[in-house]
């Protein structure tokens, strides 16, 4: 196209209109575009320069922004870049064109840092754009059942609200197999939608059924052990055999652990919107390190096996096995409680309940 200086539109539309008149022709680009003082002036075809992007703000064709005027990558009031600026405008909670969200998040490279999102990863890798057919595109809430409107999801920031997530994606052409779509997507429980983002559970029923089932088993597991733990105590001789002693106490960290485990969801921060939780990050640490307490038994599981090895293979006697009785006991107990003491800081909401969480 041919792109003239507004001032001489304006002579030719009042002086011309109707008549032949020559004008000098240039290549598309920066000669002819200096005139606004916003920056130059930018379209699909005329690009902006380095750190620049294109806000697609300016006219209108056929019901979409067509130019624009270039401007500077978005910053903070520190200086530093501001990439959440390319996805919404987060002083007025308004939705970016889409244009202008593309042009922006490419020109600038805007990634997002999730800082305070559980299930993210340190950053988003840039949006894709485009797609063929309209079953393709990417919807947060597929089934467009959003319950909670109002609720944060931490993917983009701080202060993005469900309303906000789906309007983006509604309004954005972003393939719905693309990294980003499926990362949304598998935070769309916050907000109530129905979907496979909660750890796979598309419905609110099977949601429930992902927290009482291992709940459910915990509890079998924990009478399990308190039975062995009877058995093994219940009389002077059995108190007295070291094999008791190792099943007794192995049942004592089992039980500790599947108690933990059969609180499920429960623990776990509110604040998360997970089925069932009632916790905060106080609780949720303490179900981690129980959860971790338990694992003490698999260590002593190592112990059982050792006492069957020297008692049937090398027929090794109940009293020579006293004599070494430490062994059989310190080593596993002290691994599985370093384990829990060191994994503190991280323990954090798993989805079914809380566990390490470090990556």
């Amino acid at each position: 196209f041919i792109c003239i200086h507004p001032m001489d539109g304006k002579s030719i539309q009042d002086n011309l209109l109707g008549q032949n008149s020559s004008v000098e022709v240039e290549v598309t680009g920066q000669a002819c575009l200096n005139y606004h003082e916003w920056g130059d002036q930018c379209s699909e075809l005329v690009t902006c320069g380095e750190g620049e992007f294109c806000p697609f703000d300016k006219q209108v064709v056929n019901s979409e922004y067509v130019i624009g005027y270039c401007r500077a990558c978005p910053v903070d009031d520190y200086g530093k870049p501001d990439p959440l600026y390319c996805y919404f405008d987060t002083e007025g909670g308004n939705i970016r064109n889409a244009k202008l969200a593309e042009s922006c998040i490419n020109s600038c490279d805007a990634q997002i840092q999730s800082k305070n999102c559980k299930f993210c990863p340190d950053h988003l890798d840039p949006i894709q754009f485009g797609v063929e057919n309209e079953a393709d595109k990417c919807s947060f809430c597929p089934n467009h059942d959003i319950q909670y409107p109002n609720r944060l999801v931490p993917l983009f920031g701080d202060n993005i609200a469900c309303w906000q997530m789906q309007g983006f994606y509604e309004n954005m052409d972003i393939p719905k197999d693309s990294q980003n779509c499926v990362l949304a997507q598998s935070m769309n429980f916050i907000c109530g939608c129905e979907g496979p983002g909660y750890a796979g559970a598309n419905t609110h029923t099977k949601q429930a059924v992902l927290a009482w089932l291992p709940r459910s088993m915990a509890i079998l597991s924990t009478l399990g052990s308190s039975f062995i733990l009877y058995d093994t105590t219940k009389t002077i001789q059995k108190r007295r055999r070291l094999l008791n002693h190792m099943l007794s106490t192995l049942s004592v960290f089992d039980v500790m652990g599947s108690i933990a485990y059969a609180f499920t969801t429960l623990p776990t921060p509110e604040s998360d919107y997970i089925y069932g939780s009632r916790g905060n990050d106080a609780t949720c640490t303490a179900q981690g390190f129980f959860i971790q307490i338990g694992t003490v038994a698999c260590f002593l599981n190592v112990s059982l096996a050792v006492n069957y090895l020297l008692s049937i293979k090398h027929g090794w006697k109940d009293e020579k096995m006293k004599t070494k009785r430490l062994w059989f006991f310190i080593p596993p107990i002290a691994v599985g409680l370093l384990f829990a003491f060191v994994g503190i800081p991280f323990y954090d909401n798993m989805m079914l309940w809380c566990n390490n969480s470090a990556r």
